[in-house]
């Protein structure tokens, strides 16, 4: 059942499609791919910042943090 819901979802947003006796497949398309990858990352961004700033980190340390995590 979680299965098929997470298909459906897939399918849905096109990342996948279905060739009725072949399966299912993972799109090639390049730009739904980036678009989504790029939602996902500012869903990602966004809420880091809005913790960060809740536990009182400050724009300036949360660049620090994440270039000292980019330099390792």
């Amino acid at each position: 059942n979680t299965m098929q819901k997470a298909l459906a979802e897939l399918e849905d947003e096109k990342l996948i499609y279905t060739e009725r006796t072949n399966g299912k497949f993972v799109t090639c398309d390049e730009k739904l791919i980036k678009r989504i990858r790029d939602n996902l990352t500012k869903e990602k961004m966004d809420a880091f910042f809005s913790e960060m700033k809740k536990i009182g980190v400050n724009e300036i340390e949360m660049i620090e943090y994440l270039q000292e995590k980019l330099n390792k």
